[in-house]
């Protein structure tokens, strides 16, 4: 049992291959969260365009305006001129917006989370 001894740097080899897993496990984690980050911006600008287009296409901008152009008739009438809003709102798209804004929360708070681990040099190079 005696002429079996560990080598004596067997801790730091042991340390430094867990830390650079971790490393490449980060960095695997920060690229993914980049590429969804990029592909979630992308979405968000064409859902954005999008949905502009399809509220000035629908009657939603009329009916908006009327809100402020004549507060009478919208107190008088309000539950039609809020059934109307609602019917014109375009509700898929805003769905699809809200979508890729969570989408890219979700990719920012990883890489924000990885960013450290994925760049931080390890015990020894």
């Amino acid at each position: 049992m005696q002429g079996l001894q560990p080598p004596t740097k067997l801790r730091e080899i042991i340390l430094l291959s867990i830390r650079k897993a971790e490393q490449r496990q980060a960095r695997i984690y920060f690229a993914i969260a980049a590429i969804t980050l990029l592909g979630s911006v992308i979405g968000l600008v064409f859902s954005l365009q999008y949905l502009l287009e399809a509220l000035y296409a629908s009657e939603f901008y009329s009916y908006a305006t009327l809100v402020f152009s004549d507060p009478d008739m919208v107190s008088t009438l309000w539950q039609d001129v809020v059934i109307s809003l609602a019917e014109s709102l375009p509700v898929l798209l805003i769905i699809a917006c809200l979508i890729a804004v969570g989408i890219l929360l979700a990719s920012m708070r990883v890489m924000a989370m990885t960013i450290r681990a994925a760049f931080t040099p390890s015990f020894r190079t």
